[in-house]
């Protein structure tokens, strides 16, 4: 569902649409806290009590340096404003990157 949203949010920087945006980043959102929930019950399924406070730290440390990264990435990718052989505004280049590395993950979800 993390990923629909993201595709919503995508597609609405091509139609330039703003409620389409605030649709993708509302279903981007629920759906984020849902996945943390699911998160912590199968971290708290799969390990034992001696070593779970490690697992959670080792998730929310993953999480979070995912948070560093996209900090650090996006503002060099929105840089410029207009591409202006391809008329894309660099802004879209960066919500596509995001729903492409949406997609991957949930690729790798299903596969694990």
């Amino acid at each position: 569902v993390n990923f629909v949203g993201s595709l919503i949010v995508g597609l609405s920087t091509d139609h330039k649409s703003y409620p389409l945006l605030l649709l993708g980043r509302l279903i981007f959102g629920l759906s984020g806290e849902a996945n943390t929930c699911l998160n912590d019950t199968v971290v708290g399924k799969w390990f034992r009590s001696s070593m779970l406070s490690t697992a959670y730290a080792v998730t929310l440390t993953v999480s979070r340096l995912g948070s560093i990264v996209t900090m650090w990435v996006s503002p060099r990718i929105t840089a410029n404003q207009l591409d202006e052989t391809t008329g894309i505004d660099d802004t879209t280049k960066a919500l596509w990157l995001a729903t492409i590395v949406g997609f991957l993950s949930a690729a790798a979800a299903c596969m694990v």
